[in-house]
C-alpha cells in the first residue's frame, strides 16, 4: 500500500500507485499507454482514450531555483502557485523516505535528494460494481531524465493515470475525474490502464503546461478539518476537494449509463509557494557600469558585490511589474567581472542566480547627425583590438577600437546596426540610436557621387587636385582642400568609386577632416572606376570634385 493512504484511516480506499522507477520512463506527449499482463497471450486487448480535454490548465513555470534546479513554483489558471515539497521527513510532502539515499538526514541537493518530488499529488480509488478497483493519480512531478539525481537532468511532467485491476474482462469503463473524462477497456484478465505523461524536455520546464493537468486541487473549504497552514491538503487524510474547472470534484466510473462506482474522497498534497525565485535576464558592462536586468515575483532583489570590483547594490522595481534593474558602478582600474550574481533575500532559503557575462558587448552605437559614436567591451576570452565591421580608417584598413573608450566615426549615412568582432570572429551587435542632426536637405540627385543638392551659402566647395593611382585591387587617392570651407569647418571628406557604365557607387569611404589621402580597397583589377571627393561641414555636403578615372591592375 501507498505510504500516504496507509496512514489514512479509510479501509475502502486503497493506495494510489507509485510505479517502480523502471516504469516511470517518459512517454510521448499526451499519449495513452496500454499495460498488459506480462507473459500471457491475450484475446481481449486493453485500450484507453481521452474523450474530454481539460478546459483548465497550468499557465506558468516559475524561475529555476538555485537550490535544487527545479522551477521555484508553477502557477495555474486560477492564479494559485505551488512549489515543490522537498522534505522527506515532512509527511505533508508525500516523499517516500526510501527515495532519499540517507533517509535519516535532511534533504540536500544533489548528495541527499529524492528521486522524485511533487508540486501536487492527488489520488483516489473506487471499488467497481461486479468486482475490481479503479485508481486515479493526478500529479505534477519533478524527476530526472535518466532516473538518477544528476545536476542538469531535472525534468517536470504532468501526469494523469487511471489503473483498473481485477475487473470484468473486455469491459469498457468511462471515468470522469476533476480534469476530464476518459475510457478504459480491460483485457482478458480484467486489467486496463490510461496514462498521460507530458514529455519532459531538458532545459524547458514549460512542457508540463501543455497537458490536461490543472488547476491545482485543494481541500474543500468549510469541510473540516481545514488544511495545514501553508498547504492545500494533507495526504494522510482523505478529504473532499475543490478546483475542478468543470465543477466535477469526484472520481466516478460508468458502464454505459450505469454508475459502477464513485468517490469524492481524495488524498491531496501541495505546498503553497512562498518563495518567488528570480531570473537574471541580462547583464552588460557599459563603460564604467554594470547594467543588470532581472525579473521576479518578489519585492526585493540585490546584485551581490565582488571585492575590488563593485559593491552590493539593491535593485529597483517598476511598480506593478516583475521587472528589476540596477546600474552598478565599477571601481576604477578593477578587472572586469566575468559573471554577476543576483539574489532574492526574501526567499527562504535565499534564491540566487548567476549570469555569465558575454565576452563581447557593444555598449554604445549613437548617431548625432554628424558622427557615429561606438564603444564596446571585451572580457576574456575576447580581447582588444576589436573591429567595427563595415568601416575603414584613412589607410583603407578595417577600423579598430583598442579600449572600452568611445570612438567617433564621421558619417553622413550610418548603418542601422553596429557590429564589432574580435580576432576569433566572435561578434556582438547593437542597433544605432539617432540622437540628433538636421533634416536632410531636399533636392534632386547630383549624379555620380550621389547625395543631395547642397546649400551653396553654407557648405564647403569642391576639393581640388584629385588624383587616383592604380594598385592591386585598389586605388590611392589624394586631394587638396576646397578653396572655401563654407560657414563652418570641414568635419570629414567622402570618397566614392563609381561604375561609369551604370553610375552605381561601388565603394564609399569617409576620411577625417585632416586627411588628404585615402586608399580605396576592394576594387576589381582591370575594371575602370571613377573617383570623386566631396567635403562635409555642419551645414551639409558640398559639391563633388571633378571625376578622375582609374583602373586597378595586378602587379
Amino acid at each position: 500500500m501507498s505510504h500516504s493512504l496507509r496512514r489514512a484511516d479509510a479501509a475502502r480506499v486503497s493506495p494510489h500507485p507509485r510505479p517502480p522507477r523502471r516504469q516511470r520512463r517518459v512517454l510521448a506527449l499526451l499519449t495513452a499507454a496500454l499495460v498488459l499482463p506480462l507473459g500471457v497471450a491475450t484475446s481481449t486487448t486493453a485500450t484507453a482514450e481521452n474523450i474530454q480535454p481539460n478546459p483548465g490548465h497550468l499557465v506558468q513555470a516559475g524561475p529555476v531555483s538555485s537550490v535544487h534546479g527545479f522551477p521555484a513554483w508553477y502557477e495555474d489558471s486560477a492564479g494559485r502557485r505551488l512549489e515543490p515539497c522537498v522534505d522527506h521527513r515532512n509527511p505533508l510532502c508525500d516523499v517516500p523516505p526510501d527515495h532519499v539515499p540517507n533517509p535519516s538526514g535532511p534533504m540536500s541537493f544533489p548528495d541527499n535528494f529524492a528521486s522524485e518530488v511533487f508540486y501536487q499529488l492527488v489520488a483516489a480509488e473506487v471499488p467497481l460494481r461486479g468486482g475490481g478497483t479503479a485508481e486515479l493519480v493526478l500529479a505534477l512531478e519533478g524527476a530526472w531524465m535518466n532516473e538518477v539525481v544528476t545536476p542538469g537532468q531535472q525534468t517536470v511532467f504532468a501526469r494523469i493515470r487511471v489503473d483498473v485491476r481485477d475487473a470484468a474482462a473486455g469491459a469498457t469503463f468511462t471515468f470522469q475525474h476533476p480534469f476530464g473524462r476518459l475510457t478504459v477497456t480491460t483485457d482478458d484478465r480484467g486489467r486496463g490502464r490510461y496514462v498521460e505523461d507530458v514529455t519532459p524536455a531538458l532545459g524547458n520546464f514549460d512542457t508540463a503546461l501543455a497537458g490536461n493537468f490543472g488547476p491545482f486541487l485543494r481541500w474543500r473549504p468549510g469541510v473540516l478539518p481545514n488544511p495545514p497552514a501553508g498547504y492545500v491538503g494533507d495526504p494522510t487524510v482523505l478529504h473532499q476537494v475543490t478546483g475542478s474547472p468543470t465543477g466535477f470534484n469526484r472520481f466516478t466510473a460508468w458502464q454505459g449509463t450505469v454508475q459502477m462506482g464513485t468517490t469524492d474522497m481524495f488524498s491531496v498534497s501541495g505546498k503553497i509557494a512562498t518563495n518567488t525565485g528570480l531570473t537574471v535576464d541580462l547583464v552588460r558592462v557599459n563603460g564604467g557600469f554594470l547594467d543588470v536586468f532581472a525579473t521576479s515575483r518578489g519585492s526585493q532583489l540585490e546584485v551581490v558585490g565582488q571585492d575590488g570590483r563593485f559593491a552590493t547594490t539593491p535593485m529597483e522595481r517598476d511598480p506593478g511589474s516583475d521587472r528589476f534593474y540596477a546600474r552598478v558602478p565599477l571601481q576604477a582600474g578593477a578587472a572586469m567581472p566575468t559573471d554577476v550574481t543576483v539574489r532574492n533575500p526574501g526567499d527562504d532559503p535565499v534564491s540566487t542566480r548567476t549570469y555569465a557575462i558575454s565576452g563581447l558587448t557593444v555598449n554604445q552605437a549613437g548617431y548625432d547627425g554628424t558622427n557615429l559614436t561606438v564603444s564596446a567591451t571585451a572580457i576574456a576570452p575576447a580581447t582588444y583590438p576589436l573591429e567595427v565591421v563595415g568601416f575603414r580608417d584613412a589607410a583603407g584598413q578595417p577600423l579598430r577600437i583598442t579600449s572600452a573608450a568611445p570612438v567617433t566615426i564621421p558619417s553622413v549615412a550610418p548603418p542601422a546596426t553596429v557590429t564589432v568582432k574580435d580576432a576569433a570572429g566572435t561578434t556582438a551587435t547593437l542597433p544605432v540610436t539617432v540622437t540628433g542632426g538636421p533634416a536632410s536637405p531636399a533636392g534632386t540627385s547630383t549624379g555620380g557621387g550621389g547625395g543631395t543638392t547642397p546649400d551653396p551659402a553654407g557648405v564647403p566647395g569642391a576639393p581640388t587636385g584629385v588624383t587616383a593611382s592604380p594598385g592591386n585591387g585598389q586605388a590611392a587617392v589624394t586631394w587638396a582642400a576646397p578653396a572655401s570651407t563654407g560657414t563652418s569647418p570641414i568635419i570629414r571628406y567622402v570618397v566614392t568609386a563609381t561604375d561609369p557604365a551604370t553610375s552605381t557607387v561601388v565603394t564609399r569611404l569617409d576620411a577625417p577632416a585632416a586627411a588628404r589621402s585615402l586608399v580605396v580597397p576592394d576594387l576589381v583589377n582591370g575594371v575602370r572606376v571613377v573617383i570623386r571627393v566631396r567635403a562635409v561641414n555642419a551645414a551639409g555636403a558640398g559639391p563633388v570634385s571633378a571625376p578622375v578615372p582609374v583602373t586597378p591592375v595586378a602587379p
